[in-house]
Parts: C-alpha cells; structure tokens; sequence
C-alpha cells in the first residue's frame, strides 16, 4: 500500500502562525486513516528553519510514496522550496499539490478557457505543473485517493458533478479532523481567556466579491453545511480530548 506524507507550509506572512492548525489537509488525513494508509503529517507553521525540519522528516519517512502538501496563495513561494529539496532528496516520490491556491489557480483557468478574464490562471497551473506530479482542485477528502492512483496531473473535485465532490451528506459524515497528527498543544488562542480551538462548520460562500478569487470556484462558491448535531459533536469532542472551552468558527460565511 502507498505510504503518504502530508505537508503544512509554513505560514510566514502571518505575524504568529501558530494560531490556528490547518484544518483543511487534516480532514484528508483523518479520511486517509480511516482507510488505513500509512500516513505521516510534517506541520511547518511557525518553523523558522523549515528546510532543516522538512530534511529530517524525509529521512524519516523515506518509504514514502507520495507527499501530498496544501497550499494557499501566500504559501506559494515555500512550496517551490519545499518541493526542490524534496527532488534533491528523492526524485521518486510522487507529489500531490492541493489546497485553495490550487483551486483559485484552476477556476482562472476554466474561466479563462470560456473566453473570460486573463490567462494568470493558466500560466500559473502550466508553472505548478512543472514542479508537481498532480494537482487537485476542488475538495481533497476523497480527491486525494484518485491522487494516488491516477496517471493524470490533474484530479478535478471542483466541479459539483465529480464524484470527489462534496455533498453534504457526505461532508455531515466525513471523520474529524485529524489533530492528533500535530502538535496541537503548541497552538494558542483564547477567547476571553477561555483555552480555545478551530472548526469548520459550513463551507462556500454564494456571493461574487471583487477582491475575491473563490467567486469563480464551484466549491468556494455552493454552500454546504454541516448538521448542528455534528458540529456541537464535534465542539464535545474538541472539549473532552483537548480541554477547549472557546470556539472559532473557521466557516467561509458565518451569517449564511
């Protein structure tokens, strides 16, 4: 079976990356063991040396098959990093890039393609798919899987017609987060003094913002929620295994 490791970039735009954990690409984990894959997480955030780490752990890691690494917009330029010392390490290994950067960079492309906007979106997927094996767009969860095993350089789970992507049945069924996989205890953040944590309740929002690269994408853009019974599960089980009593609500729109 494959063995995959999974990466965090770091976030170094942010004053104190270590604020709030990466929830997205530990929902694809937490689905990943769930199938029982052989699976690693590498959380760079708030690293300073992240090439030293991230040589380490390939040395630790080195029956991997696959690395599977997220990336939002501003991550972008770490991940050319990340990516060129993983090559000068281990030419083999197959490398999955997803996250909403991915996404953003693929909705431009198709957009693009209708004879719409510009053409930043496919110079961009054109220079990603240099460095990368394949890219995902869209929901990672079950995109992940085809990841694998696919010939192809490009899974697309943005488009509502995919099998890949979710609906919400599927997303009021899908495993927490797999937290446990990272240092959760070496993020901070209180509400009112109060010891507090992250989670998703709803993803997508309808609205077409300017400033907003998600108004072109399928996933940024539906909504679907989550049933209040799992998200106040979810909030019980955040309190019992990891002492929470302060909530963040990392929804894309709240107000929906």
């Amino acid at each position: 079976m494959e063995r995959i490791a999974l990466i965090i970039p770091p976030s170094v735009f942010l004053a104190d990356e270590r604020v709030f954990p990466a929830l997205g690409i530990l929902k694809v984990a937490a689905v990943l063991e769930q199938k029982n894959y052989p699976l690693a997480v590498l959380d760079l955030n708030g690293v300073e040396n992240y090439l030293d780490c991230l040589l380490t752990f390939l040395d630790q890691e080195q029956d991997a098959t696959h690395i599977g690494i997220t990336v939002t917009t501003s991550q972008v330029s770490a991940v050319h990093k990340i990516i060129k010392c993983i090559a000068a390490i281990n030419s083999q290994v197959k490398i999955i890039l997803g996250g909403a950067h991915i996404t953003a960079a693929f909705a431009s492309l198709r957009t693009y393609e209708k004879g719409q906007g510009n053409d930043l979106g496919k110079k961009e997927v054109e220079r990603l798919s240099k460095i990368a094996d394949v890219l995902v767009a869209g929901d990672g969860e079950f995109a992940i899987e085809q990841a694998l095993q696919t010939s192809s350089h490009f899974v697309d789970a943005d488009d509502p017609d995919s099998p890949f992507f979710l609906s919400e049945m599927i997303l009021d069924n899908l495993p927490f987060p797999a937290r446990h996989l990272i240092d959760l205890e070496s993020y901070h953040y209180s509400i009112e003094g109060h010891k507090s944590g992250s989670l998703i309740g709803q993803l997508g929002c309808p609205y077409a913002c300017n400033f907003c690269s998600g108004r072109l994408s399928p996933s940024f853009r539906r909504i679907r929620t989550r049933s209040a019974q799992q998200v106040v599960a979810e909030m019980q089980h955040l309190y019992e295994v990891y002492h929470y009593t302060g909530f963040m609500m990392s929804d894309d729109e709240l107000n929906i």
